[in-house]
Order: structure tokens, then C-alpha cells, then sequence
């Protein structure tokens, strides 16, 4: 105890013992904030930080865009309080994509409105005001529900059919030669098959935040589906 006049007795030196290892702490969820008013975009930053969310901040349809491709957030939160239409639009441009969850704030409260929001791609919907508590409960809910790509998923794309965990794809039940790259990219192709996919969207799947050089990834991609329908095919010549 601090200040006591007890006299100090000899510490004896413990036998050594190693520091157990802390545990790792699972990675903080990224949430996009999607704003149009600085305020609101100050306020959701300093409340979501303080409850161990990383939080990534867009005031336009084309920034919100460009921050999911780049970063694939856990959450999006929607609140364009200036435009219905750029709401729906982002909406309509993420559904193309990605089933990253979207839970929109707004101070629209009509039926119509909020069921207008849910039809365009929203997966959840918060009318103004509201209590943090609340926000934070609807966030954990979407975190919940977000199916998350397992290593040992299974994907069927017609005949074709993807095995994550041995790392290999088959058609019509012969196995295709791939490397690592040329799988991802398989991968990804049948996961949003009949689906349009940016080049972002497909630098950010296959070769991570880092990135790779655009005329590189051009000619690597259509080598890669032209070795990919040739085997399909069944000319392995191009295997």
C-alpha cells in the first residue's frame, strides 16, 4: 500500500514463467458511412469508433462506390438526406455487385418511402430520431445475418463446379488446371455469374487493396477466361 510505514521486507525472485499469449482480438468490422451532411458524418465516425467499429466516410454516390470496391466494408449506413433518387441509385449500383448489408437512416418516415428504400436493395431501415442503442442493435442484427464466404464453400455455376477448400474446379466433372490467380478469378466470376463486374471490383477480389497494374490485369483476365472456356471445351491443349 502506498504510504504505509511498514518496514519492507526482502522480495524473494519468483521462478520464471513465461507471459501467456493474449488472445487475438478479431479485426475491427468496417463500416462505410454514407452522408451527405458533414455533421452526420462527424456525429456516426465519433459514436461507431467508440464501440470498436472502423469507420470509412463518403458524401457521394460515386465516393460511396469507389470506397466499397476498394475496402469491401462489413456495413454500409445510407443517409442521403438531399436525394431520393441518389439513395435508390446507390442502392440499385451496390445490388449489381454485392450483398454487403445497407441500413438506411433517414427522416422519411411515410410507408411508401421506407418500403421504396427496402424494394431498391436496403436491408434494413431507421427512421430519425433515434437512440444509438438502437442503431448499434440494427448493426449487430445486419453483422448477424451477413453470410460470410467460407473457405470450404462449394459454388455450382451449371456444369461447373468451384470446391474453395481443395482449391479446385471441375466441368462436367473433369478438373481444371488453374493457377491461384486464375482460380480467384473463377471464383468470383461464378459467385456474381450473369452479373457485369468493374475492373475495380475485380482488382479488389483477386489481387487485394494492393492492386495490380490495369493492362496487366486486362491481359491476365482474358488469357485466364480464354484457358478457362478451353478447358470447359475440352481442349486441353490450352490447359
Amino acid at each position: 500500500m502506498f504510504g504505509s510505514e511498514t518496514a519492507s521486507v526482502p522480495r524473494v525472485p519468483a521462478p520464471y514463467a513465461p507471459h501467456p499469449l493474449a488472445p487475438i482480438a478479431p479485426p475491427e468490422p468496417v463500416v462505410l458511412v454514407v452522408a451527405d451532411e458533414p455533421q452526420v458524418q462527424r456525429q456516426l465516425h465519433a459514436a461507431l469508433t467508440s464501440h470498436a467499429y472502423q469507420v470509412l466516410t463518403a458524401a457521394s454516390v460515386a465516393e460511396a462506390v469507389r470506397l466499397t470496391t476498394a475496402h469491401q466494408p462489413a456495413l454500409l449506413l445510407l443517409d442521403l438526406a438531399e436525394s431520393v433518387a441518389a439513395e435508390h441509385a446507390l442502392l440499385g449500383q451496390l445490388r449489381d455487385w454485392t450483398a454487403v448489408p445497407v441500413l438506411v437512416l433517414s427522416g422519411r418516415d411515410t410507408e411508401e418511402q421506407i418500403v421504396a428504400a427496402l424494394d431498391a436493395g436496403a436491408d434494413d431501415y431507421l427512421v430519425k430520431p433515434f437512440g444509438l442503442e438502437e442503431l448499434l442493435a440494427r448493426m449487430r442484427r445486419a453483422l448477424r445475418k451477413r453470410r460470410p464466404v467460407l473457405a470450404d464453400d462449394k459454388l455450382a455455376c451449371g456444369s461447373l463446379r468451384i470446391d474453395a477448400a481443395r482449391h479446385s474446379a471441375t466441368c462436367d466433372g473433369a478438373e481444371l488446371r488453374l493457377t491461384p490467380l486464375e482460380f480467384k478469378l473463377l471464383q468470383l466470376l461464378a459467385r456474381h455469374a450473369g452479373k457485369v463486374l468493374t475492373h475495380g471490383q475485380i482488382q479488389a477480389e483477386v489481387w487485394g487493396r494492393a492492386g495490380a497494374n490495369r493492362r496487366i490485369m486486362c491481359a491476365f483476365t482474358s488469357r485466364s477466361c480464354a484457358r478457362s472456356w478451353s478447358a470447359i471445351r475440352g481442349d486441353r491443349s490450352g490447359c
